[in-house]
């Protein structure tokens, strides 16, 4: 029986984890995200209110993303990895015992979102990829098949062809 072909970046035990594990992540922030507006939604039915949880998850990246960027060329990658990371489960703990409780509040939300974008101010983004892979294997059969998992139409909007109506 033929073997399947795969990916030359699912063949790299580190990268596969890594882009596996940023999957999941990733999936989990963006639902968090969008549960977060929906709650502030329907607890104040507010759009200001929705619109100020919206600034607070985004205000921290974008006050602080070069110090994010430069402290990360500096930490270990693996240790900045796994704080972020436990950082963002526990904030995310912490907003569903406060849901299932019954005692959330706008503000909890809020003071939330300041602490969620963490584990992008110290990412393990493409810099991080190009370390990981030149230990294994042959990096110019590796990135080609990362950056088609990591920049496709499903996980970039950028890629996505613009639908005019002109």
């Amino acid at each position: 029986m033929k073997e399947a072909p795969s990916s030359p970046v699912l063949r790299n035990r580190n990268l596969a984890l890594l882009w596996l594990g940023q999957l999941v992540s990733l999936t989990g922030s963006w639902m968090q995200s969008v549960a977060q507006g929906w709650l502030v939604l329907r607890m104040s039915d507010s759009t200001f209110q929705l619109g100020l949880v919206g600034f607070c998850s985004y205000a921290p990246v974008l006050l602080l993303a070069l110090l994010g960027g430069a402290a990360a060329d500096r930490l270990p990658r693996r240790k900045a990895l796994l704080v972020t990371q436990a950082t963002a489960m526990a904030l995310s703990a912490v907003l569903a015992a406060l849901t299932w409780t019954g005692s959330i509040r706008v503000w909890h939300v809020a003071l939330l979102a300041l602490g969620l974008p963490t584990e992008m101010l110290v990412h393990p983004g493409p810099q991080w990829v190009e370390r990981m892979a030149t230990g294994k294997g042959p990096w110019p059969a590796v990135l080609p098949g990362y950056l088609a998992l990591a920049r496709s139409p499903a996980t970039d909007p950028a890629t996505t062809p613009s639908r005019s109506t002109a």
